[in-house]
């Protein structure tokens, strides 16, 4: 990234079952989160104030206005110079679902450069796990897989 550029990093969380898709009408959202990442920033890992995240159709869980919550994400997006997701073109249908307009930023994915980087071999996992692994990053917290594991939609 250019010296100075404002990323905006999201990554949505949505039901596994029947499939992801979201033009599934049994697939939703269930959260969205940001954070805003400022290239000229010593620690880049540090979430301080710039995390946000939205709760959508979560069943224990007071949820706010989805409207609102809509309008906040689509504040982020234009306040930011570049979006950075892993595994962009799940992120981004579900910004297209929900009416995020996002087509006047620079996108980039994660997992797209990893494939890229390691001569597109399709038996090198491309998990966000696995991708910050091999970078030596902060390992993933992935608390929706324990979800999941332990038979939790």
């Amino acid at each position: 990234m250019v010296e100075g550029m404002r990323a905006e990093i999201f990554d949505a969380e949505t039901t596994k079952l029947p499939n992801v898709d979201p033009w599934n009408s049994k697939s939703y959202l269930c959260t969205w989160a940001a954070v805003a990442a400022d290239t000229e920033a010593e620690d880049t890992h540090s979430l301080d104030d710039t995390a946000s995240f939205w709760l959508f159709n979560h069943n224990t869980a007071t949820i706010g206005n989805h409207e609102q919550m809509l309008i906040d994400i689509q504040a982020r997006v234009d306040a930011c110079d570049i979006l950075v997701f892993h595994n962009a073109k799940f992120d981004l249908q579900w910004m297209i679902k929900n009416g995020i307009k996002f087509d006047h930023k620079p996108v980039w994915c994660t997992m797209l450069a990893e494939f890229v980087l390691y001569g597109q071999d399709k038996l090198i996992s491309k998990t966000l796990a696995d991708c910050c692994a091999r970078r030596k990053l902060h390992a993933k917290t992935d608390l929706v897989k324990q979800f999941w594991d332990n038979g939790i939609e």
